[in-house]
């Protein structure tokens, strides 16, 4: 079993195909907010109902983090009050499948998640109801959705190409 969150134990350039199925929303992420032109940190934690979710927000500090300055760029274009998720330990595992997989031109990643693809989806659904359903329990797991566009910034700031599609259309090929 491999540590997703850490280095990868194979040399630089020496996978073809690297295939993944719901792991990206399982490695650690953080919900962040834009509350004027201040980043907050939002902290979760169940609560009376399982159902429920109680919430705080404190100051995110993002220095530190791998790919904070597409984190930041990203939470800019947010509106106000929507919780996002910004999965680091996702971003953290594609550059390391970006470092090992080889430079031919046939090399690809191909990962099947949930999550939202573009950043459309967040203003059109109203706030009290996306910030609810982020973060869930799932067979006595917490997960959270995958933000495509976040892991767009990353592949790009990587070299990568990222596309994403439904995977209606992908199972309909």
């Amino acid at each position: 079993l491999l540590d997703a969150g850490s280095s990868l134990p194979f040399k630089s350039n020496s996978a073809h195909y690297v295939k993944t199925n719901e792991m990206y929303d399982d490695l650690p992420s953080k919900i962040l907010v834009r509350t004027g032109s201040k980043i907050a940190e939002v902290s979760v934690k169940p609560g009376k109902r399982k159902v429920e979710l109680e919430r705080k927000y404190s100051e995110a500090k993002l220095g530190s983090l791998p790919f904070s300055a597409e984190a930041i760029s990203l939470m800019e274009q947010i509106p106000e009050g929507y919780e996002i998720p910004i999965n680091f330990g996702a971003a953290r595992n594609l550059q390391e499948v970006n470092r090992i997989l080889s430079r031919d031109s046939f090399s690809q990643m191909q990962f099947y998640d949930y999550g939202f693809a573009d950043l459309l989806e967040i203003g059109a659904t109203p706030k009290t109801f996306w910030n609810e359903f982020l973060a869930r329990e799932y067979g006595g797991q917490w997960t959270i959705d995958v933000n495509f566009p976040f892991l767009s910034l990353v592949a790009n700031s990587l070299g990568m190409n990222l596309s994403t599609e439904p995977i209606s259309e992908y199972l309909s090929r």
